[in-house]
Formats: C-alpha cells, structure tokens, sequence
C-alpha cells in the first residue's frame, strides 16, 4: 500500500518565503526611489555613519517579514492539525458505532443461540412427559363388570325369534378402552345399589330436577373414577409446564397445548369435562382447559346432558381470538336459560 506524501506545508513555507522576501526587496527598492525622487540626499561623506545605521532598517524589515511568514506557516499547520483532530475523531466515532453496532448483533445472536438452546431443553422435556403420558395410557387396567346379552335359539322351533338372556361378566380392561368402557358400559355401585351403563347413567340421574344427590357427592364418592387421578394429574402438569414457560409467546403454547390434545382420545376429553368439574380436580384444570380451548374437539353427543356444556365458558371450545361479541353474547344467553350446574 503506497502511502500519499502531503506537500502542502512544504509548499505553503516556500511560498510564505518568497512573498516576504518579494515585500523585503520591493519594499527596499521603492523606499530607495522614494528617498531619491523627492528628498534631498546630502553630502553622503557627511553621513556614512548614520546610513550604515539604517542599513540595518532593511534587515530589521527582512526579519520582521520572516516573523510574518511564520505567524502564516503556524496558522496553517494549526488549520491542518484541526482538520486531522476532526478526521481522527470522525474515525473514532464511525468505529465506535461499528463497535455498537457489533455488539448488538452479538447480543441478537447469543439471545438467538440461548433461546435455541433452552427451546430445545424445553421440546425435549415436553416430549418426554408426552411419552411417558402415552405410557401410562398404555398401562392402565382393571376389571370391570358388564352386562352382556345372548341369544339362545330356539331349540323345539328353530325358526321362531331366539331368547335374549342378560348375564353380569367381568371383563379385563387396558389402556384407552378404560375410559369407554367405565363410561359406557360399566356396572357401577354407589350407596348399596349397582347401576349399569357406566357413569353416563349416574350422572343424567344426580342431574335430574330435584334430586338430591349432588353431583360431587357422586363422583368423588365413586372408586372408579380414582382410577384416572394419575392420569389427570399428569395430564394438566405437562399442560401446566407448557403454561409456565416464559420463552414461549401465546401461539406457541397454544401450539404445544394442541399437540397434546390431539393425542387424546373422544372419551379421555369427556373425562376430561367431567372431572375437571368435580372437586376430585384442582381449580387451575377448568382454568387452563379455558385458556386453551382443550374441549374444542370434544364430541358434544357424548355429553350427558346439553346443559353441562355451559359450566365451562365459550372459550373452553373456540380460542379466543377467534370468538366474536356476537357469538359470546349468545353462548351467555343459552347458558342462562339451558345451564345445568354440576357441583
């Protein structure tokens, strides 16, 4: 790299110099002529003395004309200093901006890897709860008792309609098929007496007009339903942990929250409804089962009753974004006049 040569104080000396050096000897000459042309010069032998002394006049002037360019050579280098002062304090400020701006761009970047990095700790904790959810689906079991009808044909007329006959059978349950069955099926005994039909039928009952049974009395009363307490709690915790997570925006746990419900099955989310309305849960369920809309793919014809839809708010079954004042001030509506409250 070639390095430019400033020649400008060079030159600005040079030319200080021959201008003083121009007005010395201009100056000599013209006040020589000046002096001849209209002063009377005496005797010069009479006067040597004192025009040796003035002689000297002509060196003071020279000097003083040095002094001159000197005060002009210093004025310029003082300019040309300031200038570079200036240049050399641009240069700092456009690199202190260049500094600036590369720390950010490094802070951007480590915000960038952290949140990557604790994204992934995140992701892989969530699928872990969600597989060992899955497993302990998977693991559930018990005996169930239900009624099964057969057919007994007709032996002495064979072509006659065949007898139906009602036997009580017990049968092996696991995994998701616990839930349909201790819904659906189930013979279940609650105060002395064994009821069929599963849980459906025990809860239109306790929600008949002027009943009184409440419908915690029932269900918290019940054995069968404690079957699921591992499940639900584990459910909502891994709901809960997703909650709970401050890297995520509301899309992105809403994004999360919908993974895990479409994992479950019709009957797991009827459960679901029901036990989160039962003092068997905690009150936080009902409140992230609104904040997510985690019934909005449950099936309303396995509801037991239509007026039990209303316990929970609109949101439980449409995100909120996407509910209109319209739409919230007819659910409001229906549920004053169809609600019918479990507690």
């Amino acid at each position: 790299m070639k390095i430019k040569k400033d020649y400008s104080i060079s030159i600005t000396i040079i030319v200080a110099i021959c201008i003083c050096l121009s007005i010395w000897l201009g100056g000599m000459l013209l006040t020589h002529w000046y002096a001849n042309e209209y002063f009377k010069v005496s005797n010069l032998e009479d006067n040597k003395e004192a025009l040796f002394g003035d002689s000297f006049g002509a060196v003071n002037a020279l000097v003083s004309a040095f002094a001159f360019a000197g005060v002009i050579v210093a004025i310029v280098l003082q300019r040309k200093e300031l200038r570079l002062q200036r240049e050399d304090l641009e240069l700092q400020r456009e690199e202190l901006k260049n500094t600036t701006l590369e720390l950010k761009l490094q802070r951007e970047q480590f915000e960038i890897q952290n949140r990557t990095l604790l994204l992934q700790r995140f992701e892989n904790t969530f699928f872990q709860m969600l597989s060992l959810h899955q497993e302990l689906v998977n693991n559930l079991y018990f005996t169930c008792k239900t009624k099964t009808k057969y057919e007994i044909p007709n032996e002495v007329f064979p072509n006659s309609k065949p007898e139906e006959k009602e036997v009580n059978e017990y049968k092996e349950v696991k995994g998701r098929d616990s839930f349909y069955f201790l819904y659906e099926k189930a013979i279940l005994k609650f105060r002395g007496h064994e009821y069929d039909d599963g849980l459906r039928r025990l809860i239109y009952y306790v929600s008949e007009p002027n009943n009184n049974i409440s419908f915690n009395d029932l269900y918290c009363n019940l054995k069968e339903p404690k079957l699921f307490d591992h499940y639900f709690r584990h459910l909502f915790g891994i709901i809960n942990f997703v909650d709970l997570q401050i890297i995520l925006n509301k899309e992105e746990k809403q994004q999360y929250v919908d993974m895990i419900r479409d994992t479950l099955s019709p009957y797991e989310l009827i459960w679901i409804f029901y036990n989160s309305l039962s003092n068997n849960s905690i009150p936080n369920n009902k409140t992230l089962i609104e904040k997510y809309s985690l019934l909005s793919t449950y099936r309303q014809e396995l509801l037991i009753h239509w007026g039990h839809r209303f316990n929970y708010s609109i949101s439980a079954y449409l995100p909120e974004e996407l509910i209109t004042e319209n739409q919230k001030e007819q659910y409001l509506s229906r549920s004053k006049e169809d609600i019918v409250i479990l507690s």
